[in-house]
């Protein structure tokens, strides 16, 4: 996605017959993708030789009205064009692409759940959330985090489900149910959820939580070397007294990680992620 633009890129291997050596390295690099890593090389070096091709077309998409109000129905169901990758004149060539796929329909995004499970908290239309980007004009060029009713104050963070998130959302759901009913008061620092983004045929595209102004800093970040012991101390026994009082609530955190604890901008520790039952390692 750029500029508010989906650019759907098709890659096969006689699409490089053409030429012998790109055919070749696109074989490789399609076992790199398999074994995450060969001669140094990962999964983003296959990107970046897909992309940059299209960097001429990227950069000559026009941007965003940066004071036109940009919704998650935008990023959900883009305009779209499709392209295929291939060798010609031994180059990366990107040509059109002709499909029968629907503009702008997207299967990696949203799942359904039970409405008995959702029916506790509103529900949005895509089209009646704004996202709120740092710089509007860039709303549209990458995956939505912040964001708001349109024409309300309040912030959420937005929690996008994919495909294959089906039991992760009801156990996630689930939990805050119990969160919810056990009436935990509000100085207790844990996300929370306040609504799902739903369409009108119930696929939840997203849940929305507690916005957390952290600065995408977590305790796996702020606990650099030079931290005041003073203030891990703190964090350490916040972490422990909230989970004290999620247990007493009968609600497991079982994704207990350094990286599912935010530290905010007034350098207290949030307990976020309440989808998993464990990580593993």
């Amino acid at each position: 996605m750029c500029n508010g633009k989906r650019l759907v890129i098709r890659l096969f291997a006689e699409f490089f017959d053409e030429s012998p050596q790109l055919k070749e390295r696109y074989l490789f690099f399609l076992r790199v993708a398999e074994e995450f890593e060969i001669d140094g090389l990962t999964v983003d070096d296959f990107y970046d030789w897909v992309i940059e091709p299209f960097l001429p077309l990227l950069r000559d998409l026009p941007s965003l009205n940066g004071g036109a109000v940009s919704t998650l129905h935008d990023f959900f169901f883009p305009e779209t064009e499709f392209f295929a990758l291939c060798a010609v004149a031994e180059a990366l060539t990107p040509l059109p692409y002709v499909t029968s796929e629907v503009d702008g329909d997207d299967p990696r995004y949203g799942v359904r759940l039970p409405n008995e499970l959702c029916s506790r908290w509103p529900s949005f239309v895509p089209s009646d959330i704004e996202i709120c980007a740092e710089r509007p004009e860039e709303a549209l060029s990458g995956m939505p985090e912040r964001v708001r009713p349109v024409g309300a104050e309040n912030f959420f963070f937005f929690k996008l489900l994919r495909q294959g998130d089906v039991q992760f959302a009801k156990r996630e759901l689930s939990n805050y149910g119990k969160i919810d009913d056990a009436k935990l008061g509000e100085e207790l620092c844990i996300s929370r959820l306040h609504g799902l983004v739903r369409d009108d045929t119930g696929l939840t595209f997203g849940l929305l939580l507690t916005n957390i102004d952290c600065k995408a800093s977590t305790l796996a970040c702020a606990a650099k070397p030079g931290v005041p012991i003073s203030l891990r101390r703190k964090w350490a026994a916040q972490v422990k007294s909230t989970v004290e009082r999620l247990h007493a609530a009968g609600i497991i955190w079982g994704d207990v990680k350094a990286a599912n604890v935010l530290i905010d901008v007034n350098k207290e520790a949030w307990v976020i992620d309440f989808s998993r039952g464990y990580t593993e390692g």
